[in-house]
């Protein structure tokens, strides 16, 4: 079977917190990898690739 299109997966969150603390909790992994993946090298910042690593999935990916 060939793909002939992008394939896009999507998920929406309600976050019932101040923006300024959601933020801050998704660029520090400190706090992400309690509910969002299990590894992380390094903080989000502007510019930065992380590479991300969720064990259970025996997966990873890399930011954009």
């Amino acid at each position: 079977m060939k793909v002939t299109e992008e394939v896009v997966a999507r998920a929406e969150l309600l976050i019932r917190k101040p923006a300024a603390q959601a933020f801050q909790a998704f660029v520090d992994t400190n706090v992400t990898t309690k509910f969002w993946f299990d590894k992380s090298a390094d903080p989000l910042e502007s510019g930065k690739t992380v590479h991300w690593r969720w064990e259970f999935f025996n997966s990873s990916a890399k930011s954009k």
